[in-house]
């Protein structure tokens, strides 16, 4: 790496020393599945003789395993060849195995499906191997299954199995219902298929939209799980006229697999007499978020009135609709602002949306705007490790009413009686002066309550007090990485 340049510096480890590596045969399009440590190998093509000058295919159905961690009495890495129960899938290549989500050296299982045999078929089999008991299980879904094919990617998401793409056959007669004949051509596909483990069914996959919102057909792409997204870039088209005619993508595409998953509570940046700046941790797979907003008073109803749909993770909060989300839509009825009131408590709830629907509602925060003549709350919150402590300085509030005298500093402590919940925390002072800065010492930080809602976390809050009194407190949320060597930590938004 030139110097100046951004990047990962990374370098390849010796030559790996396998004490008996003649044992697996060279090969190509096979099987690379690590469950554990333990990396599973099946099938692939190699070749008959051992000729650099020839070739004739020989398709493989084998099965190896190798401890890329093995304990000291085993000496080392050593292949191991596996003779599992049952009868075997018939020897293919360029197919795909996948293994169950909870799948380690004492149980789960590995999923092996499609590829191409010795006869030129596609293949369109499913396969189990129990790993506790080492068998294979050929396994008989309900439901419609994809065509056969090679070439193609399948990725586990939950208890699910999603293929994506690969060879098929273009069809003039069929053998039966997993494998088409003959094979005199051949196409691409883009066909998307999902088989549940759990209910060990095929299950339809619906994709909406025009088709320059899908991806092209295309196989040997590649694909990962980020969250429940399914990722797939690049492939090619399949063969036209000429193998140089082929096309190879550029793309990357996401297919979304579900909701998203409940947010965090909504979280307090700074209030005035009429508005209220949220904000929340965003959520991976969420394109927008629904907010909601529910005005606490001496009302026995409190309904939930929607403020906004937002695409980022953050709003100054000013007002909101009139018709209360539980009411269907009433065109006669105007739908009008209603505006904040100042020294009210207000909750809030969020909830994310993605391609697949808008997932559960947050747990609801309250937060109360600023009564007239009293400060605002600090803002700008810096928080620092040192030897001696925690090292806290902020700005003084936007509005503050007048003179600040003073702020007061709290620390959320262990307390068995309270839960995880912000509203029913113990908090204790350790921090009353004019200056806008201030160091908690270690001794009260061995006593504050790690807060586990997202990432581990200690909570500050802070407040400011003017000639008439104490405003609201900022809540902050010191964020606790015990792998950062850093002696700076990050400080999560306010709340």
């Amino acid at each position: 790496q030139s110097s100046g340049s951004s990047g990962i510096n990374a370098e390849y480890g010796s030559h790996v020393n396998i004490t008996n590596k003649d044992m697996v045969s060279p090969r190509l399009g096979h099987s690379f599945t690590l469950v554990g440590s333990t990396v599973y190998v099946f099938g692939g093509l190699g070749c008959e003789v051992d000729d650099q000058n020839q070739f004739i295919p020989r398709y493989l159905n084998d099965i190896y395993t190798i401890d890329i961690n093995p304990s000291e009495e085993q000496q080392g890495l050593s292949w191991s060849r596996e003779d599992p129960a049952g009868d075997a899938p018939c020897p293919r290549e360029s197919h795909t195995c996948v293994c169950t989500k909870d799948a380690n050296e004492k149980s789960g299982a590995l999923y092996i499906f499609g590829g191409m045999s010795s006869k030129a078929e596609r293949m369109g089999d499913l396969w189990r191997l129990d790993l506790a008991k080492m068998i294979w299980i050929p396994v008989i879904a309900i439901g419609l299954p994809p065509l056969p094919r090679s070439l193609h990617t399948a990725n586990v998401i939950g208890n699910k199995m999603y293929i994506f793409g690969g060879w098929v056959a273009i069809n003039q007669k069929a053998k039966n219902k997993t494998v088409f004949l003959p094979e005199k051509e051949y196409k691409c596909t883009n066909s998307t298929a999902c088989f549940n483990m759990d209910t060990i069914t095929w299950e339809p996959v619906y994709t909406e939209g025009f088709e320059d919102a899908l991806p092209r057909s295309r196989a040997g792409h590649a694909s990962a799980v980020v969250n429940s997204r399914l990722y797939i870039i690049s492939g090619r088209d399949g063969y036209h006229r000429a193998y140089n005619n082929q096309t190879c993508f550029k793309d990357m595409w996401f297919l979304e697999t579900d909701k998203p998953p409940v947010p965090n509570r909504v979280q307090l940046i700074r209030a005035s007499t009429s508005t209220l700046e949220i904000c929340w941790i965003p959520v991976a797979t969420a394109d927008a978020y629904l907010l909601q907003i529910q005005r606490l008073d001496n009302s026995d109803v409190h309904e939930w009135y929607d403020v906004a749909v937002v695409k980022g993770n953050s709003l100054v909060v000013s007002h909101h609709h009139s018709k209360p989300s539980s009411e269907e839509l009433d065109e006669n009825k105007p739908i009008e602002r209603l505006e904040l009131s100042p020294g009210t408590t207000y909750r809030f709830r969020i909830a994310a949306i993605n391609a697949c629907g808008r997932g559960d509602f947050s747990e609801p925060a309250a937060f109360k705007t600023c009564v007239p003549g009293f400060p605002g709350a600090p803002s700008s919150i810096r928080i620092s490790k040192g030897n001696d402590g925690a090292h806290l300085a902020w700005d003084p509030p936007a509005n503050s009413n007048g003179n600040i005298s003073e702020y007061s500093v709290y620390l959320a402590i262990k307390n068995s009686q309270s839960t995880e919940s912000p509203s029913s925390l113990a908090f204790v002072l350790v921090y009353r002066g004019d200056s806008p800065s201030c160091t908690v010492k270690t001794t009260s930080l061995q006593n504050a309550h790690v807060d586990q809602t997202n990432k581990p976390a200690i909570i500050f809050r802070i407040a400011a007090k003017n000639e008439k009194g104490y405003g609201p407190a900022t809540q902050v949320r010191w964020l606790q990485d015990t792998k950062t060597s850093s002696n700076k930590r990050p400080v999560d938004k306010m709340s």
